[in-house]
């Protein structure tokens, strides 16, 4: 039987194909993507789940260049979006979760060099932690076998550091990315401690949103929770949905692609287009999990 990453890969390459005869997107499509990790290889170590190595991820923004995507800033695509105007065609955001620190290493040093600008959603209960996230199942089994930067937080330094350039945005990601299915007063009292922290430690007030693990139908994302971050006063709630989102519909139902190291520029384009919303389902009703 075929691996999930295989079945994964196989639909990327439909989607490419689909999305090559399929009418072209509107004009105020705003695509999201949604990377983790982006981290070498480590020579008899399995890989990471949601892992991009530097390489692939350099080759992902120069192939979307120089297909003519426009790398936008989130909040700059909210405003325009508040105030009914126009956005750049082929707007695409790039996003990363969590925190880690290899972002930093590996990450930033592209996106400075590309001009690319990025949001980065932040689990602050962990900045500048030197184990692994409580989440991360592959680096709390390999961490002794690994280097810490592979699996270990960002610190509040290199967070200042990149935010203090204009490139790089920071969001809300839970305080704890914990579970919050069907617990919408604990993730209210966890997101409002995670935006105390944000705005103590980075002087940041218009602040950005992103669910933790973020499927809709798995009830990770929506309903009361998704109404629940509209109260805590955030800019936007953004879902692991892999679709096209429109600039003048709801921010708080937006949703991102995940980015996989398998992804080539083709594939991720059709992701932008909505062209790859329909496997992350196939595989939820097949197997239980979608992202």
């Amino acid at each position: 039987m075929p691996s999930i990453d295989t079945v994964k890969s196989s639909a990327g390459q439909v989607s490419a194909c689909l999305h090559r005869v399929l009418p072209a997107t509107p004009e105020d499509a705003v695509g999201i993507l949604l990377y983790h990790r982006v981290s070498p290889s480590i020579d008899g170590i399995r890989e990471p789940d949601f892992n991009v190595t530097p390489g692939v991820f350099r080759g992902h923004l120069e192939g979307l260049l120089e297909r003519g995507h426009n790398f936008c800033k989130l909040q700059e695509i909210l405003d325009r979006s508040a105030a009914g105007e126009a956005i750049p065609s082929n707007t695409t955001i790039l996003t990363f979760d969590d925190g880690f620190e290899n972002v930093y290493l590996n990450a930033w040093p592209v996106l400075r060099e590309l001009k690319i600008p990025a949001t980065l959603f932040l689990n602050t209960a962990y900045l500048g932690s030197r184990i692994p996230f409580p989440f991360d199942p592959w680096g709390n089994e390999f961490q002794s076998l690994v280097p810490e930067s592979s699996y270990r937080p960002l610190t509040h330094e290199q967070c200042r550091e990149m935010h203090a350039t204009g490139l790089i945005e920071l969001g809300a990601h839970t305080h704890t990315h914990d579970d919050f299915r069907n617990r919408p007063d604990a993730f209210a009292k966890d997101l409002e401690e995670n935006l105390k922290a944000l705005r103590e430690a980075f002087a940041i007030d218009r602040i950005t949103f992103a669910f933790p693990y973020g499927r809709v139908a798995m009830g990770y994302a929506g309903g009361e929770l998704t109404e629940a971050a509209r109260r805590a006063g955030v800019r936007c709630a953004l879902t692991t949905e892999c679709d096209r989102n429109l600039a003048s519909g709801d921010a708080f139902s937006w949703g991102r692609c995940n980015v996989y190291e398998w992804d080539t520029p083709a594939t991720l384009q059709a992701k932008l287009a909505g062209r790859y919303n329909w496997a992350p389902k196939l595989q939820e009703l097949f197997t239980g999990t979608g992202r």
